[in-house]
């Protein structure tokens, strides 16, 4: 769908536009508009999966799991970009993920969790990622390893509190 962009947003990032990076779509065949080198793509993402881009941030193309706008599983909390990687995160009660895109358009979800990922960041060499306590890391966005767990400390130093 083509759409002005929408008030249901968590998170928009412009990126600077790569010579020579292929999407999966004209990998496949497929006639689609191409960021051109030097030039921005934005990429936007926000409540019921709403994911959209736009090559001059005036006019959009989106799609959405879901048309409610509420803090539900299908929200998309953060969005990063590293390296020809975008990363979003999300989900809720049940339902957390990550999903990837190298042209900001298509996405898989390459993690899953029983909670809400409530945030992936771009680090120099790395991504990184949060949820229930857990932290983990990846080069690519495709493969994640697990770093560690946090364990609450109260100030008492028994556990409570």
């Amino acid at each position: 769908m083509t759409c002005r962009l929408p008030t249901c947003l968590i998170a928009v990032l412009a990126v600077i536009a790569t010579a020579g990076s292929a999407s999966p779509a004209a990998q496949t065949g497929e006639q689609a508009p191409k960021p051109v080198p030097g030039q921005g793509i934005f990429v936007a993402v926000g409540y019921g999966g709403f994911r959209g881009w736009s090559l001059d941030g005036s006019a959009w193309t989106a799609e959405r799991w879901s048309d409610k706008n509420a803090d539900d599983p299908n929200i998309i909390f953060s969005l990063t970009y590293r390296a020809g990687v975008f990363l979003c995160s999300g989900g809720g009660v049940g339902k957390g993920f990550i999903l990837r895109s190298v042209d900001g358009r298509h996405w898989d979800e390459v993690a899953h969790t029983k909670w809400r990922i409530a945030s992936v960041i771009s680090l120099q060499d790395r991504f990184l990622s949060v949820y229930d306590d857990h932290f983990q890391a990846s080069s690519d966005g495709v493969s994640w390893q697990a770093l560690s767990v946090a364990k609450a400390v109260a100030a008492d130093g028994k556990g409570s509190g």
